[in-house]
């Protein structure tokens, strides 16, 4: 209004006066935010524009990373900021009406690349390795990086925390405990609600309500009628592997349930089956547990299929079905209904590899599928009856003590068990109710 005050309460206007408003002149600027490696829009990056009297304004770049500003005639610099990138400073000039600017920003920043060869591996005390780690930079800027160690599981370094696992010739185990657990054992409640065998057994049937569960993240489809297929062991390795009672193969799914095209016959004894399967991290190998009367662990190869080894030793002379491997000390965990117990068998780093470490009795015995989950260091397996729904429990692998329990995703009968991804969530499958 301070352009039409010519006086002061006098009238100024009469008939004939125009009055005319005219905006200073201006021009358009028209700019991309791209990354300088890939050529991709960058989106959140600051855009400010300043002229010879300081900042102008300041735009932020949305997922096209397109730019469009209308701005006095005048010579300005473009300043753009984001994380990770390069600072750019461009500079531009509006010189006359409609006057128009283009400016390609390409944002530089560096793109790692990393090769380890060797830095996979479990080690005990004393023990030294050797490991080599190539980093590459791909991308248009300097790149800085820090190199360090995971840090441990915080229960790892607890007050009063126990070693489930024996050290060598110091390891006195009861094997005739071991073969006989299942001896005079009262078989677990159908839901809680009759007469408890046991307090763990109390506090079991406790946790699992009507219809508490884990929600199911997704189902891979088995293809075939429910005549032609028993799905009876899982392992995962990124992908999830099924092991098929009747045909005897193990099959590699994606986690979304798409074959990957691995199908490996898993007939290790012609005159026995398989169960469960775990992934022997240390080596990279496969490995199953054998349906006999013997329970020897076969390891293969998971791009041939082939028999890399045999684990066996004093403790595989009964029926066993659940197995389950922990990196963190190299030691595989194996149970089933034949003794109702789990045990710790040593892994390749130990001197006395194959050889039984440990055992605990579970809340309930009937194990079936066993799976080892190293973010919160506990066990998990299902315990497969045919006369209620089975159970989904978590355990202490130190002591077996119930740490949490659910019913299976359904509340189904005779299923099996499998493996635990790093965020705990696990897979299960149905199972042969073999008695």
């Amino acid at each position: 209004m301070d352009g039409i005050r010519f006086s002061e309460n006098v009238p100024v206007l009469h008939d004939g006066m125009i009055v005319t408003y005219d905006l200073p002149d201006w021009g358009y600027l028209d700019a991309t935010v791209v990354d300088k490696n890939d050529g991709l829009p960058v989106s959140g990056a600051k855009v400010s524009f300043t002229d010879k009297n300081g900042l102008v304004e300041s735009v932020t770049t949305n997922g096209t990373g397109v730019v469009h500003r209308q701005l006095p005639v005048a010579g300005y610099t473009m300043t753009v900021e984001a994380p990770n990138y390069v600072t750019g400073s461009y500079d531009f000039t509006l010189d006359k009406l409609f006057a128009k600017a283009t400016i390609d920003a390409r944002l530089s920043t560096g793109v790692a690349g990393l090769q380890v060869s060797g830095l996979d591996a479990v080690m005990g005390t004393d023990q030294n390795g050797v490991g080599s780690l190539t980093l590459t930079n791909t991308g248009s800027a300097p790149l800085t990086y820090d190199l360090g160690e995971a840090a441990r599981h915080p229960e790892l370094d607890a007050a009063g925390a126990t070693t489930r696992a024996g050290k060598g010739a110091d390891s006195t185990i009861d094997l005739k405990a071991w073969k006989a657990g299942a001896s005079g054992m009262k078989r677990s409640n159908v839901d809680g609600k009759a007469a408890k065998v046991s307090a763990a057994e109390a506090k079991a049937a406790d946790k699992v309500g009507a219809t508490s569960g884990g929600d199911v993240i997704t189902r891979i489809e088995i293809p075939g009628t429910i005549a032609e297929k028993e799905p009876s062991g899982i392992g995962y390795d990124g992908d999830v592997w099924v092991h098929d009672y009747n045909a005897k193969t193990n099959t590699a799914y994606t986690v979304t349930g798409k074959r990957t095209g691995k199908v490996f016959d898993a007939s290790w004894n012609p005159a026995y089956r398989a169960f469960d399967m775990a992934l022997d991290t240390k080596t990279g190998d496969m490995c199953q547990m054998e349906d006999s009367p013997a329970s020897y662990i076969h390891c293969f190869d998971r791009e041939t299929g082939k028999e890399t080894r045999q684990i066996k030793g004093d403790w595989s002379t009964l029926q066993l079905t659940g197995l389950a491997y922990n990196p963190a000390e190299d030691v595989f965990y194996v149970g089933g209904r034949a003794n109702g117990l789990i045990g710790t068998v040593a892994g390749t780093s130990h001197d006395n590899a194959g050889a039984l470490l440990s055992f605990c009795a579970p809340p309930l015995p009937e194990v079936m599928g066993l799976a080892y989950n190293q973010a919160s260091d506990t066990i998990w397996y299902t315990d497969l009856t045919s006369d209620r729904p089975t159970r989904l429990l978590q355990v202490d692998p130190d002591d077996c003590s119930l740490v949490n329990a659910w019913w299976f995703p359904g509340q189904k009968v005779g299923q099996g068990g499998g493996p635990r991804d790093r965020r705990d969530r696990g897979a299960v499958g149905g199972g042969p109710d073999r008695r």
